[in-house]
Order: C-alpha cells, then structure tokens, then sequence
C-alpha cells in the first residue's frame, strides 16, 4: 500500500458544485492499513460544516458517510454490514450502510468484484453473493423501511451501488486505442460500451436489475501508468475499461436524476481514474416512529481533524471554527424544521454527488458519494466518494 496523497481535495472536490453538499459517502477498497489517518485527511478536507456520521470497513473494503451539520439530527440509526466474496480473500466483496433521510431509506454500497479479463461468471457470481447476503436493515431496526419480506433491494427507496466493478471491454488493446484515436471522442465512448461486460449481462438480466447508469461521456477508467495519462505499458499490457463504476436504483421513477457523471482526470497516483456523478434525488416526508441518530458523530475523527492544518485546502476548514462548531454542540439551525418542511409537501428535492474515485495511491480503491438538500431558502449539497485501485 502506498502513502496517502497529502493533499485531497481534488478527491473529495472535483467540482465546485460539491462544496456545499450535505452528505458524502466515501467508497473504499484495498484501503491502506493506516485507515484512522485516511478518516482524519477526509474530515480535514471537507471542513468543519460536515461529520462523520458512519463508517464500515470490511477486509480492505471501506464506506464512509460524511453528513453535514444540520442533518444529522433527521436520520436514522446507521446500519452497516460486511461481505465477503471469496474465502481467506480480504479485498473483494462489498460493505454496505443504510440509514433513513427524514422519510426516504438509502442503501449505499461499495464492493469490488473478481478481476482481470476472461472471469465474466465470477464477477456475475460475486455480484449475485453480495445482494444474496445483505443482511440490511437488521432484524429489529426495520421500522421504517419497506417491507422486509421483499428482496434486499426494494426495501429501500434508493440504492446507490459503486464500486470497483473491474467489468471490462470485449475488445483488443489495438481496436480500442483506434476508436479512441479516429472517432469524435462522444460516439468513441458510446461505441465502445457496445462491447461493455456490465452493460451486455445488465441487458440480458442477469446483474444490477432495474438499476440505472448516467451517460458515460468520459475514456475508460483503467488501466493506466501511475502519474501518467497513458494506458498501460507494463508487459501485460492491459486492455482499457471502465472498470470503475457508479449505478442507482429506485423505487419510484423519477425521483433520482443524474445531473453530472464524469471520470477526474486530474488524479493520476491510480492505474485508475475516479468518477463521480451528480444526481438530483426527491425525499419523502419524516417519520415520526424511527430511531433518530439524535445528533451522533465520531467527535474524536472531527477534533483530530481540527489540527490537520497543513492538509486543509479548504479556506473555511480552520482550527477555530472546528471547536466554534463544537462548543455550539451541533443544535439543529435555529429558524429552519426540518421536520416541518419534510412534512409539509409531498416531497423535497436532494441532490446527490457520488465520486467513483479510483486512487492507487490512497487506499487502493474506493469512490464518494455526494447527496444535497434544498431547504426553504438555502441548498446543501451531498457528496458520495471514494478511492479506488486496481487489481
């Protein structure tokens, strides 16, 4: 495992519009052992204004929730869970965590499934596995969720599914390099997922049904020369692919609408690039009858953040505004319910961020999620991502 970069901020923000978000979910996998350090450098870059809220790790796998401030005090109780896929294999297979967003349930998954070409059926079979043993919510927290007696998929209003997916492209190195070298570089990208494993085995029904994918308007993800913009020149020699992939799904049409979906090309410490997306999500009222979080964060990740100061890109990510924060005990926002607000019509509007971060240099794999939320007169944005590194 390689050190983490000392500056992440073109990790957490890759585009502006991530600043404001209101919660980050960051996906990790072959995480570097030093995963503390990792919670700190995250905090310390997204700023005083967000906690974090939960955290999971599973082998070398790992899924963070960043939430802002004012949120915390209308979600649910966090549940998480772990999945291995392959015995005595620590880094594939999934870490899963759900909670409920004043009356809508989010199911956030980050996995990394078997690798190199030719192991189609066993990335299927590991894909398979991971929902077969989902085990969310938990027995005795289901309050609040859609009915348990469905599959682990619909008892959620929204899945958010990301990952190292390490699906490839059916194609020679020499052909994929000329359609990326002769055509427009929009029909190249479309072209190629013709002869993209994911999009094949979702069209026939075997994967990720009733889940949907932003355009893929970006070169694949993998593999490339660390620090370099080239594809692979190791002797293997590896054929370009998208890899590194972000998918949702939802329980009622229409209520996610991906805005942004785009690879980060300026983090080159990976044999991956990160990808994230941008999404507008509708939430439904509260409920009155969950297990609220009441205001529960990892205070000691956020007070070790607060003397991170040469790792803050962030101008608003000062010492004296941590502890400012801290002493204000994080009380909701005075002049805004948001319970009222929840309640008053059918349904608000949240905006998601998920970065599909592939990161060899900090911790292997991973990708972010970024979510946002309108209230009556100001937008907080979320954020969903995460590192990632190949296999």
């Amino acid at each position: 495992m390689q050190k983490y970069p000392d500056d992440l901020t073109d990790l957490c923000y890759p585009i502006s519009t991530c600043e404001s978000a209101g919660i980050f979910a960051i996906c990790l996998q072959e995480v570097s052992p030093d995963k503390n350090e990792l919670l700190i450098r995250l905090q310390a870059t997204l700023g005083p204004r967000h906690v974090l809220f939960s955290y999971a790790f599973q082998g070398t796998l790992g899924l963070l929730i960043f939430l802002s401030r004012d949120l915390i005090w209308y979600t649910s109780v966090p549940q998480s869970t772990g999945i291995t896929t392959r015995a005595n294999i620590r880094t594939k297979g999934a870490v899963a965590i759900c909670f409920i967003l004043f009356g809508t349930s989010l199911l956030f998954v980050s996995s990394h499934f078997k690798a190199n070409p030719g192991n189609l059926d066993l990335r299927i079979n590991d894909y398979k596995e991971v929902v077969r043993s989902l085990n969310l919510p938990k027995v005795g927290l289901e309050r609040g969720y859609r009915q348990k007696n469905t599959s682990v998929l619909d008892r959620f209003d929204a899945v958010f599914w990301a990952g190292d997916l390490n699906f490839r492209l059916r194609k020679t190195r020499r052909q994929v390099e000329n359609m990326l070298r002769t055509e427009r570089k929009s029909s190249a990208f479309e072209h190629l997922l013709n002869f993209d494993e994911l999009v094949s085995t979702q069209l026939k029904g075997q994967i990720f049904q009733q889940f949907e994918e932003g355009r893929i308007r970006f070169p694949p993800t993998y593999k490339y020369d660390i620090n370099s913009d080239d594809f692979d020149t190791s002797e293997k020699c590896r054929v370009p692919a998208y890899t590194d992939r972000i998918l949702y799904r939802v329980q009622k049409k229409g209520t996610v609408n991906c805005v942004h979906y785009d690879s980060v090309r300026t983090i080159r410490s990976s044999d991956h690039r990160p990808v994230y997306g941008y999404y507008t999500v509708c939430l439904k009222p509260g409920c009155d009858n969950i297990a609220l979080a009441a205001g529960a964060f990892h205070r000691d990740i956020y007070i070790a953040a607060s003397v991170f100061g040469t790792h803050e890109p962030k101008p608003t990510s000062t010492k004296a505004q941590f502890y400012q924060l801290l002493r204000e005990d994080l009380q909701p926002s005075s002049g805004v319910d948001y319970r009222l607000v929840a309640t008053v019509s059918a349904y608000r509007t949240v905006e998601l961020n998920f970065y599909n971060n592939s990161v060899v240099g900090i911790c292997s794999a991973g990708r972010t999620p970024v979510t946002q939320l309108k209230r009556v007169s100001e937008t907080m944005p979320v954020g969903f991502q995460s590192p990632a590194v190949s296999s």
